[in-house]
């Protein structure tokens, strides 16, 4: 029968736009009516009319996606996350009992992420009580949004702990593990990338190794491990050559350990922290929110981290394949997905990125959320089941978005999606193709943060000056010992005093004593570099100079202080270089206080911004304002509070000036203080310089 005119027009617009695939209940028996031929061409002319706002629709936000599926081609699940778009009362679901099934969560602020999350945590506790089967979840709270859950699904089994509140975490592997050369492998892995430390990693292990069976002596069935503080202890009071193999490797170590020590509290002062099997497992399956808000986002990659690796090598080393169902869910993962990240470690992932490679066949499952899914791992995207993606706001997260679901150029789709819609896919499913559907979601809380948490099970951590810790320190004093009686044993046996060379490098120091060793060494004449070297370990010897590296770009150099017994031997009156911090930052400040000076202007060191306690480290007066300088050793110092002590009152101040070492830790210090939103009034009267500019 030949059709009408209307008709062909008809189903041609339902084959070009895909309508039956998008709205099978409507467009089906449209279909089925012209296949039969009952469908004459004024009701075809009819249908045009009645479907236009569908085709509209999609030429407005393409759709490319196959049919959406019936609920028996979804087959069965264990738990519900939500209904169809295109086919209202088909529900979709997750499947987890046979296997564990990672779940990443994308989508824009607003769009439902957090909301969903409540739900699908609920959800799991309540199947978990159904069927008799335990499951471990850990929520990783960063925002606050599920500090409800505890209290509404029963402290008989659920925790909630605070890092600021009776949470510790150690260096610690998980009870019973006992393959210590492996955990000390893992735990200077982490703190060294998050760290920015490449060749001082060795010197971290190194200083675990040789703590580790003195204050285990005689072993027990838990290890104690040490606190960070007492590294930082070990650091302070050994030679630089002893734990590691140049002087800057040590002096960045020290460094960014003094660093974790004072922004951390309490957090990391334990020999035997946090546990997932003491704490979770073994009470029996606990479950726990630590509440992980306002702490530094280093921190928190820090304690993620050893997290997962505590989870991973726990079950990998007992070998639990049939153990019960861990779960471990974070929202705004953003930057512990992230590529970025991921590129700190030399392996290119992370722990929790090789906790969701490995996990599987371990009964560990992770539920992601994130804002941008453009910055996420690929090795995290490649290991995920589930993908359920909600708006896409941004051009990078919508392109890999697009690239996750097949979708070709998706971005108008996923930004048309409205709060609680989403794309959800499952891999290797019975429909593993995306399809639109509507998800559950619980209602954010308005409950309060408590006033008192759980404490989690932690061993007080000990110093060198505690009665335990005698045999480390004397262990430690003696290795000291024997390190100095080598040095000495290296130095020509004749030499009762400074060798004619030394005194003259003395001197020149005395007399320019805000300049690079090797420029002094230059006005000396032609001393070759195995000389300086002998002439350096020849003051350090005898007590009579200190020396530091001060790394500038690509090249490193040395600064030296004479220490009092210098002044005596040269009879002259002491000269400090003033200051507060170590050596190179004393250094720098009074490196650029000169440079100011020589310009005849006058400037101060340790300026006190008036009302406050801060002290800018240099302060150039610039009529009735002053220019302030800040000195900032690494990239993962936080200025955000320093730049707004300085802009206290702002009419004092004409600008800052943040000082680094190296143009990479200004690009970081930048992209840091841009981020923060307190201190955008000032951004326009901050500058960030390298040092190399004063030199």
């Amino acid at each position: 029968m030949t059709r009408g005119h209307y008709i062909k027009q008809l189903i041609q617009a339902i084959e070009y736009y895909r309508l039956a695939d998008r709205h099978p209940d409507q467009i089906e028996p449209i279909v089925l009516m012209a296949e039969q031929g009952i469908l004459t061409d004024n009701m075809a002319k009819a249908e045009l009319f009645r479907i236009q706002p569908l085709i509209e629709r999609q030429k407005k936000v393409w759709n490319s996606m196959p049919a959406a599926p019936n609920q028996q081609e979804l087959g069965e699940f264990d738990v519900p996350v939500g209904e169809l778009i295109e086919r209202p009362g088909v529900t979709a679901g997750i499947r987890i009992l046979d296997q564990p099934r990672h779940i990443l969560v994308s989508g824009a602020t607003g769009s439902g992420k957090s909301s969903f999350l409540r739900w699908l945590i609920i959800a799991l506790a309540t199947l978990s009580a159904r069927i008799g089967k335990e499951i471990i979840i850990l929520v990783l709270d960063l925002k606050g949004d599920f500090v409800d859950l505890p209290d509404r699904l029963g402290r008989e089994r659920w925790r909630h702990f605070s890092v600021h509140d009776g949470f510790r975490i150690g260096l610690n592997p998980p009870v019973g593990f006992r393959n210590t050369t492996s955990w000390i492998n893992e735990i200077t892995r982490i703190i060294a990338a998050h760290c920015g430390l490449i060749f001082s990693a060795s010197s971290l292990a190194a200083i675990l190794r040789f703590v580790l069976p003195h204050i285990n002596n005689p072993p027990t069935s838990i290890l104690n491990w040490p606190r960070l503080a007492l590294v930082l202890e070990i650091l302070r009071r050994t030679p630089y050559d002893l734990f590691a193999t140049r002087r800057q490797y040590k002096d960045a170590l020290e460094q960014r350990v003094e660093f974790l020590v004072e922004n951390s509290g309490s957090l990391f002062d334990t020999t035997h922290g946090f546990d997932v099997i003491k704490d979770l497992v073994a009470p029996p399956g606990h479950c726990a929110v630590i509440d992980m808000t306002t702490l530094s986002p280093i921190l928190v990659h820090i304690v993620v981290d050893i997290i997962c690796s505590q989870i991973l090598f726990w079950r990998i080393y007992e070998r639990v394949i049939e153990g019960p169902l861990f779960c471990l869910v974070i929202d705004e993962a953003d930057t512990l997905c992230s590529y970025r990240t991921a590129a700190l470690y030399l392996e290119n992932y992370t722990s929790l990125g090789r906790a969701t490679k490995q996990g599987r066949q371990f009964d560990i499952m992770s539920i992601l959320a994130m804002t941008y899914t453009g910055d996420c791992s690929q090795f995290i995207t490649s290991n995920t089941t589930y993908h359920i993606s909600y708006n896409q706001s941004d051009p990078a997260s919508a392109l890999e978005a697009s690239r996750i679901f097949h979708l070709g150029d998706g971005s108008r789709l996923l930004g048309s999606l409205q709060p609680g819609e989403c794309i959800f896919k499952e891999s290797q499913g019975s429909c593993s193709y995306p399809m639109l559907i509507r998800t559950h979601y619980e209602e954010p809380s308005q409950s309060r943060r408590p006033e008192a948490f759980d404490r989690s099970l932690w061993v007080p951590g000990k110093g060198l000056l505690d009665p335990e810790m005698k045999p480390l320190a004397d262990a430690l004093n003696k290795r000291i010992a024997e390190h100095k009686a080598t040095k000495k044993r290296q130095l020509p046996q004749e030499q009762s005093g400074p060798s004619d060379l030394a005194l003259k490098l003395l001197g020149l120091w005395y007399e320019d004593h805000l300049n690079f060793v090797v420029r002094l060494f230059e006005k000396m004449g032609k001393i070759s570099f195995s000389a300086q070297k002998r002439i350096v370990a020849e003051l350090e010897e005898l007590q009579l100079a200190v020396f530091e590296d001060l790394r500038l770009s690509s090249r490193t150099f040395r600064i030296m202080e004479l220490l009092p017994k210098a002044f005596g031997l040269l009879g002259k009156a002491p000269i400090q270089i003033r200051g507060r911090g170590k050596l190179r930052h004393r250094f720098m400040a009074n490196r650029i206080k000169w440079s100011a000076e020589t310009q005849g202007k006058t400037a101060y060191l340790e300026w006190i911004i008036p009302d406050t306690t801060h002290p800018a480290d240099v302060a150039v007066e610039e009529g009735e304002q002053f220019e302030l300088f800040e000195i900032v050793m690494t990239g993962t110092d936080n200025v955000g509070e320093g730049i707004r002590a300085c802009f206290t009152h702002p009419e004092l101040i004409r600008s800052l000036t943040i000082v680094a070492t190296q143009k990479n830790i200004c690009k970081k210090l930048k992209a840091q203080v841009a981020s923060e939103m307190p201190s955008f009034p000032y951004l326009d009267r901050v500058r960030f310089e390298t040092f190399a500019q004063y030199v």
